[in-house]
C-alpha cells in the first residue's frame, strides 16, 4: 500500500451521521469559506489595501503561495527571523514593526502543528492592542486553533483533511470578498479522491488525474466558495478520530526512530502534528529512497523569491506522513527504512 501524497475520499470510519461542530469555529469572528488558501490570503488583502495597508510583516520561512497573493497587489514585504525551531522570533517581530512607517499586516504562522509560544502570543497581543492588524495563519493546526490576538485568522483545509478544496477566513471584520460560484475547480480533485479510494496504490491514471485537478485549482482565483461536495463533508468529518490518529501515529513514529533523527515538532500535549517533521543531512536522496518503496515524504520549502541572501534557508526537512489513513504497521514500516538509512543520529546516510 502507498503511504502519504494526495488524499483519497474520506472513509465511513471517519464521518459523522450528523452535522458537527468545526474545530475553526471559535471565538467571536465569523467564518467565510472560500475556494482555497490563497484565496483566502487575497480576500484579506484586497480588503486591507482598500483601507490603505500595503506592507506585510512576514515569517522568514514560508511557502512561496503564502505571500504571492499580497505580492501580487504590490505589497512590500518585511521578513521576520526564525527561531531555531522554525517559529518566528518574538522579540525581532515587534523590532521589525517599529521599524515600519505607516500601517501594516503582521502575518503569523505556527508550523507542523504547534501551538505558538507564550512569547509570540504576548507579541500579537501587544501589536494588537496598539492597532496593527495581524493575521494567524491556522493551516497546519486546524485541529487545534486560535489563542492568538488576532485581526483575522485562515486555513488551507485540503492540507490536512480529507477534501477536494476549501478555505477559512474567521474575523470580526465586514468587507471580505467571496466570489460566486461559477465552474467548480474542487468537483475535478474530487473524482481524482474517489479514483484514489477504489486503487491499490496511485497508479499512473490517478497522479494524472490529481496532476490536472491541482493545477487547476491553483490556476483559479480561489475566491469562490468551495464546492458543494466539500461543504458537506466538512460539516461532517469526525474530528476527533482525524486527530487522534494523528497524535497516535506521530507518538509511535517517535518511539521507533528511538532519537535517531533530530524531530522539529514532537508531540506535546494539546497539538496535533501534520507531519513529523525530522532534520537530515541530504532531504532529497532520502525522499526518493522513501518512494522507492511507495512512501512520498513532502520536503518544505524551496526558498521564496521574496527572501535575500541573508535569510538562513532550512534546506535539510523532510516531512513524513502520519495522517488518520494509517496504523502502527504503517509507522513500523517508515521507521524500519529510516532506521536502515540512518547511520548517526543527524540524518541518512
Amino acid at each position: 500500500m502507498d503511504i502519504g501524497s494526495d488524499f483519497e475520499s474520506p472513509q465511513p470510519d471517519v464521518l459523522c451521521p450528523e452535522p458537527v461542530n468545526v474545530p475553526w469555529a471559535v471565538g467571536p469572528g465569523r467564518v467565510s469559506y472560500l475556494q482555497t488558501g490563497r484565496g483566502a490570503l487575497r480576500s484579506v488583502a484586497a480588503l486591507l489595501s482598500s483601507r490603505g495597508c500595503h506592507s506585510l510583516v512576514f515569517p522568514a520561512f514560508h511557502c512561496q503561495t503564502m505571500v504571492e497573493p499580497f505580492v501580487s497587489m504590490g505589497w512590500s514585504v518585511a521578513l521576520v527571523p526564525m527561531t531555531a525551531d522554525l517559529s518566528m522570533d518574538a522579540d525581532a517581530l515587534v523590532q521589525v514593526v517599529l521599524g515600519l512607517h505607516g500601517s501594516c499586516l503582521v502575518y503569523i504562522a505556527e508550523y507542523f502543528g504547534r501551538q505558538p509560544s507564550a512569547a509570540l502570543m504576548e507579541a500579537a497581543m501587544v501589536l494588537r492592542e496598539s492597532g496593527v492588524e495581524v493575521l494567524d495563519d491556522e493551516t497546519h493546526r486546524v485541529f487545534h486553533p486560535g489563542g492568538l490576538a488576532s485581526s483575522f485568522a485562515i486555513g488551507s483545509l485540503r492540507k490536512l483533511l480529507p477534501v477536494a478544496d476549501g478555505a477559512y477566513v474567521r474575523s470580526e471584520q465586514d468587507g471580505l470578498e467571496v466570489a460566486g460560484r461559477t465552474e467548480c475547480a474542487g468537483c475535478q480533485r474530487w473524482a481524482a479522491m474517489d479514483m484514489r479510494a477504489v486503487d491499490d496504490g496511485l497508479t499512473s491514471e490517478t497522479r494524472e488525474a490529481f496532476v490536472a485537478s491541482n493545477d487547476r485549482l491553483e490556476a483559479a482565483s480561489g475566491m469562490e466558495p468551495p464546492c458543494e461536495r466539500t461543504q458537506t463533508t466538512i460539516d461532517h468529518l469526525n474530528y476527533e478520530v482525524l486527530a487522534a490518529r494523528r497524535v497516535r501515529n506521530a507518538e509511535v513514529l517517535v518511539e521507533l526512530l528511538d532519537g535517531r533523527y533530530p524531530i522539529i515538532n514532537p508531540p506535546t500535549h494539546g497539538t496535533v502534528p501534520s507531519n513529523l517533521v525530522i532534520r537530515v543531512e541530504d532531504p532529497r536522496r532520502l525522499q526518493r529512497a522513501l518512494a522507492e518503496q511507495r512512501i512520498f515524504a513532502p520536503i518544505h520549502w524551496p526558498v521564496s523569491p521574496v527572501c535575500t541572501d541573508k535569510v538562513l534557508w532550512p534546506c535539510d526537512l523532510l516531512s513524513l506522513p502520519i495522517d488518520h489513513r494509517y496504523v502502527e504497521d504503517d509507522m513500523e514500516r517508515i521507521a524500519s527504512l529510516l532506521v536502515c538509512r540512518n547511520g548517526h543520529p543527524t540524518g541518512a546516510t
